[in-house]
């Protein structure tokens, strides 16, 4: 696991240019999960389904006007990328199905999970 990402989240906030820098950390990861499968389907269904509106792995919006929310929802997609490539070093296929599955969702169902009480 590339602890680049775990640093980067590490520090406790974000700050502008960690933004292109998650990017860059986010895209690695994923690529390294499709090659390594090394099915050429999976990589071709993987492929075409990046053409689709927000259904890339670097589709993630952040919102630099709400660096601390945004923080939160990084912190928590590193977590899922971590227990992902645990889940895959142990050869749990299903479980990693499962976590891939969930960290799907994080741009769409957390905002509100995230957001501030107030």
């Amino acid at each position: 696991m590339d602890p680049k990402g775990k640093k980067l989240i590490a520090k406790g906030y974000l700050v502008e240019s960690d933004i292109n820098q998650w990017s860059e950390l986010n895209a690695h990861f994923h690529g390294i999960i499709i090659h390594s499968i090394g099915s050429g389907v999976v990589a071709d269904a993987i492929a075409r389904n990046n053409h689709l509106p927000f259904a890339a792995a670097d589709s993630i919006i952040i919102d630099s006007d709400d660096l601390e929310r945004e923080f939160k929802k990084l912190q928590l997609a590193q977590f899922h990328h971590e227990l992902i490539f645990q889940s895959l070093k142990q050869g749990e296929g299903a479980r990693a199905e499962m976590l891939m599955r969930e960290h799907a969702l994080i741009g769409l169902r957390y905002p509100e999970l995230l957001a501030d009480s107030e």
